[in-house]
């Protein structure tokens, strides 16, 4: 750490202003989620990819951007941060800049807590991939400071008191509720008969309370052991926290190449593994679902192609096996050009029409015009990005918003032609599942 330090004090003499350091080393193998379960810190982020083997938990923040509307301001806060920082390891080693955005950052009445958008700097990360962990910390030098070093932590601090027992579910509210929402469905159907839009994505939401705060660790247990091929999140600021288990990335880099999946089209699972089987084909065989995926994957490829030297594109869609749940999905990838970034992607591709619609502003104003929920975080991109450009944003789904003893769960589904309002319904009760068994709610 002190070689960092004196670095950042040097480029702070230089620059006659506060330079960041960082520093990383490695650490035995742990896991991050007894970490984040364990830190009392105002602001902390859990992110897993369990089928990838990456983990990470921040604590923290040296650094703090505040988003207005798209992440440009964090792209070009970013480049200026990480000029001359060091780069070590795989993705998620070094500074990060991790946090998300709104569905609807125009919002009037965005969620206190997070706002229209934030990204952060931690000033802790644990990362780990398969089975190397690092730590990396942060901190400010001034250029007249005394010592490079951190401040020391103080861990007697960091110990929270898991809850005693477990609260007891007090009362649900749905929002809207079913008679409602099927009568929202049928309207917006109209609007797609009449050509003003090819698809929109109706949400709702699910206030559920207790008569004590859960506890996220074993929430976040549940979500990462049933949905290993979803990344499971949580951003924590002070009692509330956003959290899920998405299966749908925006957009993911390595070394310059770009992937992402255009997922829109869904089926119930059975049991039943021949039944099984005849829905998953049921799917792939449906005009519905497979005009609604289209409008997807093409709207995808076509934002991505100003980007990228090349975009390949899967000519068929394959099936995404979720526990509870088919999907359609479309693998989509490409080069990127050398002036483009991931957060030049991810701006381009939110809000895609799997959560939006098609066109995406006519969509929108019917998506204000219809939902009395603040959809806030749901829906919107959270994810992070590295030094080198490497990175991870998924689009905000099967997520919850906590707040003390409340609990909003989200879930939505795309309204085309041949939509029928009831099995949208269904739809909905298939996607907030996660959740639900996740604070064990399904049975209660």
């Amino acid at each position: 750490m002190r070689d960092a330090g004196l670095e950042a004090l040097q480029r702070a003499g230089s620059l006659n202003r506060p330079a960041m350091a960082t520093a990383s080393q490695r650490l035995a193998p742990l896991d991050p989620l007894q970490l984040f379960a364990a830190s009392t810190e105002e602001q902390r982020v859990f992110w897993e990819y369990p089928a990838g083997g990456f983990a990470m938990a921040a604590f923290g923040s040296v650094f703090t951007v505040s988003l207005e509307g798209d992440l440009s301001k964090a792209q070009s806060a970013w480049h200026d941060l990480v000029a001359g920082q060091r780069r070590p390891g795989g993705p998620g080693t070094g500074p990060i800049l991790l946090g998300g955005l709104a569905f609807d950052p125009s919002s009037q009445t965005p969620w206190p807590e997070f706002g229209p958008g934030k990204m952060i700097v931690p000033k802790v990360l644990v990362t780990c991939s398969n089975s190397e962990c690092w730590a990396t910390y942060c901190w400010w030098v001034d250029p007249d400071s005394p010592s490079p070093l951190p401040p020391a932590p103080r861990r007697e601090e960091r110990l929270a008191t898991p809850p005693s027992s477990k609260p007891q579910r007090k009362g649900s509210l749905e929002r809207p509720n079913q008679v409602d929402w099927q009568a929202g469905v049928s309207e917006t159907l109209r609007a797609v008969h009449s050509n003003q839009c090819r698809k929109v994505v109706l949400s709702r939401s699910v206030v559920e309370t207790f008569d004590a705060e859960p506890a996220l660790h074993p929430a976040l247990e549940v979500l990462r052991r049933e949905y290993p091929e979803s990344v499971t999140f949580a951003f924590a600021e002070g009692r509330s926290c956003f959290l899920g288990a998405s299966p749908e990335p925006l957009a993911r880099v390595r070394a310059g190449w770009i992937d992402t999946a255009a997922i829109a089209g869904s089926m119930r699972r059975s049991p039943n593994e021949v039944e099984d089987a005849d829905l998953a084909e049921k799917l792939t065989l449906s005009e519905k679902n497979r005009r609604e995926q289209r409008v997807v994957a093409d709207d995808i490829e076509a934002a991505l192609q100003p980007l990228c030297i090349k975009v390949e594109i899967d000519p068929q869609p394959q099936i995404l096996t979720l526990r509870n749940i088919h999907h359609l999905s479309t693998s989509i990838g490409g080069r990127l050009r050398p002036d483009a970034t991931l957060l030049d992607a991810v701006d381009v591709l939110h809000p895609t029409p799997s959560v939006a619609g098609q066109p995406r502003e006519e969509a929108i104003k019917l998506i204000r015009a219809r939902e009395s929920h603040e959809r806030g975080w749901y829906a919107g991109p959270v994810g992070w990005i590295d030094a080198k450009g490497d990175g991870d944003f998924m689009v905000a789904l099967r997520s919850a918003l906590l707040r003390g003893r409340a609990l909003e769960i989200f879930a939505g589904c795309g309204i085309v032609d041949g939509s029928d309002p009831l099995e949208e319904w269904k739809e909905t009760e298939l996607k907030l599942a996660p959740i639900r068994s996740a604070f064990g709610l399904l049975d209660s």
